[in-house]
């Protein structure tokens, strides 16, 4: 049998259960709300997907898969503040979640929180290279330090497969 058996054939049932299922459709269960936020979130259907998370999150409140399916939701639905209140839930129990960091650094930026981000980024919380580098560069002209935003960009370009990204806003 495949390592991947089991992933695979989970995949292919939220596949499966995302065309069967009616946008919004969930049983009245807990696991019901699980497995219809999961499809749901595998259909991409963030809308009907948020509600769905929120009802199962009431039952189990540290599921990661839930949380981690709240912060894509709000963050799909333009929602910072939910997508943060979630993050914060799966930082807290230790659990580390690319949209999640996301999630944290998106707030930062929407409040004009730039020490804040650059805190979060050096701290070694950010969301990958790319975003992590163009952050620091806008940051730093968020804080009206033209000079640090070109350095950020220099440094940024000196990483493999960045430099067009860097030189590009640099510009």
């Amino acid at each position: 049998m495949p390592a991947c058996w089991r992933p695979c054939t989970l995949a292919a049932v939220l596949r499966i259960a995302a065309i069967l299922l009616p946008a919004g459709a969930a049983a009245e269960a807990p696991a019901g709300d699980y497995l219809a936020a999961r499809a749901a979130l595998a259909a991409h259907d963030h809308a009907a997907a948020a509600p769905i998370i929120a009802r199962a999150l009431a039952g189990d409140p540290t599921n990661p898969m839930l949380l981690e399916g709240a912060v894509v939701a709000a963050l799909a639905l333009g929602d910072p503040d939910a997508a943060a209140e979630a993050a914060t839930a799966l930082a807290e129990a230790g659990i580390a979640s690319p949209p999640a960091r996301l999630a944290i650094l998106t707030r930062h930026v929407r409040d004009g929180d730039w020490q804040g981000l650059l805190s979060e980024i050096e701290a070694g919380r950010g969301a990958g290279p790319l975003l992590d580098g163009l952050a620091q560069g806008w940051a730093r002209l968020g804080q009206g330090d033209p000079q640090g935003a070109l350095a950020a960009f220099d440094t940024m370009a000196r990483q493999d497969g960045l430099a067009a990204f860097a030189l590009t806003h640099k510009a």
